[in-house]
């Protein structure tokens, strides 16, 4: 609010909406709020800055892809203190074999000074390779002067 009442708030020189601050319309970066009041024909401003921070959300320690028969994962997310999401994580771990072979994303959401931050991260599961069957290998002896074994499949 204003005072005197019943003037009103431009940002960076355009009118404020319901002269109510946004900051994800405002947007990250520093913005001129002017307050202008016209009382007993004397115009007043008030000017302020107001700095708008980014929050930037990321998930470490997580690599794009494993195999199913991967060990678990400490996750690591920034800010501190948001909480992960997805198909094979459980509390801040990640567990290859819980999702199963696939293509997921991972996301990592929070509030920080009442700001809303969400980051996804893509991972792929690969299946556990399937050993293929050994040959059966079968030896003979070849009869001769010295004689030898031979190896045959």
């Amino acid at each position: 609010r204003g005072f005197p009442s019943g003037g009103t708030f431009t940002i960076n020189g355009l009118p404020l909406l319901n002269n109510t601050f946004n900051a994800f319309q405002a947007g990250p970066g520093q913005h001129l709020i002017r307050y202008v009041t016209d009382s007993n024909n004397c115009v007043f401003s008030k000017d302020a800055f107001i700095e708008v921070e980014e929050i930037v959300a990321s998930i470490s320690n997580l690599n794009p892809s494993y195999c199913e028969n991967d060990p678990e994962v400490r996750l690591i997310g920034k800010p501190y203190g948001g909480f992960f999401n997805g198909p094979g994580v459980l509390g801040d771990l990640f567990i290859p074999s819980f999702a199963g072979a696939g293509t997921y994303l991972i996301e990592y959401t929070g509030d920080s000074a009442g700001c809303s931050y969400t980051q996804f991260v893509p991972v792929t599961i690969f299946s556990n390779p399937t050993p293929s069957t050994l040959p059966i290998l079968r030896i003979r002896r070849i009869p001769a002067v010295g004689s030898r074994a031979g190896i045959s499949t």
